[in-house]
This record gives structure tokens, sequence and C-alpha cells, in this order.
């Protein structure tokens, strides 16, 4: 990526794939599309490898720092780039304030999908492109945007002589190159540059093989798409994918220009190294904005940075997901729920600002409620075993930690013997009026219901107790962490948070969640928020983590109205999938998907389902 205004190329494949995040299977057939050095084109390159990996001094970042914040004061704070000297030699225009990030799609008609499943797919791909164009943006150039092709492809040799005038160009061209492609998809000539060859070792004489194409005007990434089926899909997985191939991936944390921290530490960043594992073995991601937004959040004056996840870790720990035992529900974790349990994360948004590559609207960024203020060992294996808010044990029922659902708790495999409570497979929305709720309880099904640990029971019902459980109540806010709830035939009750209450009519209490309802503006049904996401790419996944509630039958059991519902606990959910294709300038990252090998995690049935 050339910055400070990265140009990109991405190839989205859409698959009909459920489970894990796929971006992490295609990284074994990635290729880089770069020249030998001094390998010249038929056109002027906007930018040279040399020019991305070189340092910025000092001066140079605090003079370019100054004349971005006098245009915008939302620009990062930390080692902007410098523009490179290729571009001004090439006197390419670029915009003095970075704007936000323009994303093309380019994409044959299918012939597997029907017109309404087209257009499904594609107002899902635009409302994830709509996103993360409101969150990111770049140092636009003016000049078209051209891919490189491969040399390897189109040339049959390469002239090796160090003291040969035609040093490390292509000398005879591929009897067998059309043009390129990835996984399938043919790239049109006119999207390519073009290609020479050079006959003699020695003399000037060149012959162009392939013309430039005409380009790509006011294009910063490229998306291919090419549609294999597509089932459950949604626009929160095409956004995972998107932030993945925008910087956070395992393959890239090494070329983010902002290091200034691991210098601070004493930490060897000479080859741009950001992660290191801590004292307890977590590998972590060190860099400034990333580390204070997690001191922040979990309320902490520990020097952490953000935790990566070990499930699913290459050879040396890296990984591109967070642990999901910390920060569960971001939209960068390995396993991704649905819509309304994904999160775009200050944590995840701060990391993009410590790329150095981008202007980051922070106005964009969602509260995460999980592990909010909760210090600096929360989410370790040893911790999420104690009594929480946010984790569970044993096997029983109770709430999702946003409220949203009726839950059950459970571990996976990300949450390495933690337990979380994640919604139930059907039924499990209290804001959906069309599920079925259970009388006796009092359960009432609205767009306004909420769940609630409880254990009432209408006294004229059989049966003489009930199991703490979790249940669907109305609510109505009367300011902020403070709210009423109504059960059916009762009328609206102060449910003050951190305790329980009686309902007239029914046997046993309902325990009022603090800092949950009424807390967050942000944290409301897909029908209460903005037009939800439509669906794309849909690869429902466990959520990683259960919290603490052990659900058992409870006999003759009374609740003091002063119990505090820290003794209780709630949850999240996080599942991830989709393949991708990167170029930055003179660099493209090829990944390939194999959708044969992913699992499958069918535990959420989302009510959008498309079948193929």
């Amino acid at each position: 990526m050339s910055f400070p205004k990265p140009i990109l190329f991405l190839l989205l494949l859409v698959l009909c794939v459920w489970g894990k995040c796929i971006f992490d299977e295609v990284q074994s057939s990635i290729q880089v599309l770069s020249p030998p050095d001094n390998q010249p084109r038929s056109s002027d390159w906007a930018f040279k490898d040399d020019d991305v990996k070189s340092e910025v001094s000092v001066n140079e970042q605090k003079d370019w720092l100054t004349h971005v914040q006098n245009h915008q004061n939302a620009i990062s704070q930390y080692s902007p780039p410098q523009r490179s000297k290729r571009m001004a030699r090439d006197k390419i225009k670029v915009t003095d304030t970075p704007q936000p990030i323009r994303i093309k799609t380019w994409m044959r008609e299918s012939p597997i999908l029907s017109q309404w499943e087209t257009k499904r797919l594609e107002a899902a791909v635009s409302d994830a492109i709509s996103t993360v164009s409101k969150l990111l943006s770049v140092w636009r150039a003016s000049k078209k945007l051209l891919l490189n092709r491969d040399i390897n492809k189109y040339c049959r040799f390469i002239w090796r002589n160090s003291s040969s005038a035609n040093f490390n160009k292509c000398g005879r061209a591929s009897d067998n190159y059309q043009t390129e492609s990835c996984l399938g998809v043919t790239i049109p000539d006119d999207h390519l540059s073009g290609c020479v060859v050079y006959p003699h070792p020695d003399q000037p004489d060149l012959k162009v093989i392939k013309p430039d194409g005409v380009g790509l005007p006011d294009t910063d990434v490229l998306l291919y798409m090419k549609t294999e089926s597509t089932d459950k899909c949604r626009a929160d997985t095409v956004i995972h994918e998107l932030l993945h191939v925008l910087g956070i991936s395992k393959e890239l944390f090494s070329k983010w220009t902002d290091r200034s921290l691991s210098s601070q530490m004493g930490m060897d960043s000479s080859h741009g190294q950001v992660i290191y594992t801590d004292e307890s073995g977590q590998m972590r991601l060190y860099t400034p904005n990333v580390i204070k937004a997690l001191h922040t959040h979990l309320n902490t004056t520990h020097d952490l940075g953000a935790p990566l996840e070990n499930q699913d870790a290459d050879s040396h720990g890296f990984s591109s997901h967070w642990e999901a035992r910390v920060l569960q529900g971001s939209i960068m974790t390995a396993m991704l729920a649905e819509p309304a349990l994904v999160r775009i994360d200050v944590i995840t948004l701060s990391a993009f600002q410590d790329t150095g590559w981008y202007s980051v609207n922070l106005t964009q960024t969602q509260n995460l409620l999980w592990g909010e203020n909760e210090g600096a060992v929360f989410g370790s294996v040893s911790a999420c075993k104690r009594s929480s808010p946010f984790f569970c044990s044993g096997s029983g029922f109770g709430c999702h930690y946003l409220h949203l659902h009726k839950a059950v708790c459970q571990s996976d495999e990300y949450l390495e013997g933690c337990r979380i409570y994640k919604p139930l497979a059907n039924g499990s929305e209290c804001w959906k009026e069309e599920n079925a709720p259970e009388v006796w309880s009092g359960e009432v099904f609205h767009s306004d219901s909420r769940c609630f640990l409880s254990n009432i029971i209408r006294v004229d019902h059989f049966s003489f107790n009930a199991s703490v459980s979790g249940r669907c109540y109305r609510h109505r806010c009367t300011g902020k962490n403070r709210y009423q709830i109504q059960v059916m035939g009762s009328d609206w009750l102060d449910c003050p948070p951190g305790r329980s209450i009686k309902v007239s009519g029914y046997r046993g209490a309902v325990f009022c969640p603090d800092k949950r309802l009424c807390y967050y503006h942000d944290i409301a049904p897909p029908t209460s928020l903005h037009k939800p996401l439509p669906s794309l790419l849909l690869l429902t996944e466990p959520p990683c983590r259960d919290q603490s509630l052990t659900q058992r039958p409870i006999t003759g059991l009374k609740f003091d109205s002063a119990l505090p519902f820290s003794e209780m606990s709630i949850m999240t959910v996080v599942g991830v999938s989709a393949v991708l294709f990167f170029l930055s300038s003179l660099m493209i990252i090829y990944r390939k998907c194999c959708p044969s090998r992913l699992r499958v995690h069918a535990l959420i049935q989302l009510p959008y389902t498309l079948q193929v």
C-alpha cells in the first residue's frame, strides 16, 4: 500500500460457508505481485516498493501532522506517513485532506443467483462499503487505478547479470501468458498495467507485450466479486473481511507505520514488530492508540496490548483476530454472531489509527459492553471461572449479556473452557413479537422487550416453583441506567439496577441488570436502530464465551430485594467468514479460499435465510 494515499485492490469471493472466518484459510496461497527492483513498466508508477517501506523521520512526521491537522482535527495523531518522493517526481495530484475511502465493485452476472438473490447480495455489499467508507479516509491520488501484472507469469526469464544494462528486467515473454486472474475471476485488461520485455541484456530496445489499460478513475479499493453460492448472507461479514484486508492482518502488522510505542518500551522494532507475548503467554498487539483504548475500556493502568486469538494462531503465535474471551462482540473476533450483537468497537478503530494509513472517524464507534471496567485480568482462563457478570458456569439458561436474547450457558473452541450465555437456536429474540411466550412466567415478546433473569411463576399455576432462567419482559427507560418493566398483566414497575423485584400475582422475583439497559443508546435490536444490515455472507458462529449463571431448580427460594445483580451473569456471541485478495500499489496479495475445510456452527438461526 502506498501512503499517504493507499491504492488497494481486493477480491471478495462470496461463498456459502458456516463457521470460522476464512481469512486465515487463504494465507497459504498468498502471492506478492511485485516485479524485481528497477523493473520498468510501460506506464509511470505512482509508487515504488522502496518508498512504501521507507522510514519517516521525526521532523517529516511533525511537518506532515501539522499540515493535516490544520485541515482535519480528526486525523490520527501518530506517525502520519510522508508523501513519496516518487509521487512528487511524477507530479501526481493528491488531496490535501483525507477523504472517505472509495471502494468500487466489479462482478459478472452470476448464473447461480436469481435476480432477487443478486439484488440481496448487492444491497449487502453496498451497505458494507458504505459503513467502511464512513470509518476510514485516505489521501486520494488523482491518477487512475491500474493493477500490476505478475512478472512471474508474463515473463519467461529475467536478466540477472547485475552488470547488464537491463538487470532485473524481463528478457523474454512467456508464450502461454494471457492475462491475470484470481480464484477463477479473469481481471479485465482495462484494469491492468502494460508489460514489456527487453530482448537484449544491454540494449534499450523494448517490445510491448501488453499496453496499459484505461484504468479505474475515482477508485481506492476495487472489489472483484465471484459468487459461487450464498446462504444466510449478511453485510457485517463483508465488513469484517474488508477490515482484514485494509490493515488488521498478521500479514500486515509489521508494515504499520506507527512503531513509536515499541521503541518507547525498549522493544526491538527494527522490522516493525508490534506483537509480543506477555508474562502469561498471551500474544498481544502493542501500538499506542490500541493500548490507550484498552486501558479505557478495561479501566486499568497496566500496559496491555490488544490480545490476539490463540486458537487460530499460526506457528509463530500470530493471529488476525482479537481474543474472544477478552473482546467478545467485536467485529474482529474470529466468530461473529447475528448483526445486532456485533460491534464496530473502539479497539478495532484504534488499530486502524495506528496503521498510519488512514484518518479514522471515531464518531462511528459502537459501544462494547463486554468486559467494560473489568480490569487487566478480565477474560483470562483463570478469571473466567470466577463469579462474573460476563461468564457463566454449568449449562443452564439465562440472558445474553446485551439482554436482547434468551440464552444458554455454553463454551466453544475459542473460549478454552470458559463459558458464556449464547442466544438460543430458536425463538430467543425478546424483541420479536412472533415468538411464543411462556404465559405461566408472564413473558411478553415485544419490540421493547428485553431478557431478564427471573423465576417468577403465576400464583394460579399448578407448579409452585420455577428455575431461574432468562425471560422476556417489556421495559421502558426513565433515565440513564433507570427503567421500568412490565410482565403479562402487570402495571409498569420500577426495576432498580442490581436488585430484584416482586410482581403482584406472581411468585418469585425478577432481577434487574445493572448498566445493561438504558445505558447506551446504540445497543438495541435491529428494528430500533437505523436500517439493519442486509444479509451477505453469513457464517453464524457460536459466541466466544459464556458467562456465569448456574441454572438449577429452585425450591422455595426467596429473593432479597437488595440482592446484588453481580452474582448473576450475562454474555456474548461472535462469528465470521469470507475471502479476499489484496493489492497495495506495487503489492497484490492473493488469498485462496477452501470452503470444504470449514466447520459449520449453526447455533443461531437467523430470520433471513437464502437458499441457492
